[in-house]
């Protein structure tokens, strides 16, 4: 929060020499420039240190590679939280045989594979067809859609 105050007080000095130019001789108008010039370089340092904080602390969800997907996914059964609501349980056989159940009751079965760093799976009658991005944040993962917004979310015990 002071990291925000001492921005708004430098946009604020800035604003008042933008705004209110002094009249005179040359030195008074160069000190002036000057000092706006300083506030302006002193704000933009901050924003930059306020961003690359933020960058760090963030959101930091890195793309699995094809050899990192094989490792969590082949042969292991996961349980995840779908983006429209309730669990569902995943097996990934090794032989690219997919089986589901979701918390409504629903099941279904179909094909999964790796291609390109990216889960591709193929429901018999699940509305899911596609590749989509695994990625990882510590221990948490999410599988996206083919057009990148959120489709599962999970742990690996």
């Amino acid at each position: 929060m002071s990291v925000f105050l001492f921005e708004w007080r430098i946009m604020e000095i800035g604003f008042r020499y933008w705004r209110n130019p002094v009249r005179g001789n040359n030195k008074e108008i160069n000190t002036r420039g000057e000092k706006m010039n300083s506030a302006i370089s002193k704000l933009v340092f901050s924003l930059f240190l306020v961003s690359t904080v933020a960058t760090a602390s963030g959101d930091d969800w890195v793309n699995l590679p094809n050899s990192d997907l094989t490792v969590i996914l082949k042969g292991k059964r996961i349980s995840a939280s779908h983006v429209r609501g309730g669990q569902v349980t995943l097996q990934f056989r090794d032989d690219g045989t997919l089986y589901g159940n979701h918390s409504s009751g629903g099941a279904d079965s179909g094909k999964w594979k790796i291609e390109e760093s990216k889960l591709c799976m193929n429901w018999r009658q699940w509305e899911y067809e596609g590749c989509g991005l695994i990625q990882q944040r510590g221990s948490e993962y999410r599988h996206l859609y083919p057009n990148g917004s959120l489709h599962l979310s999970f742990r690996v015990k």
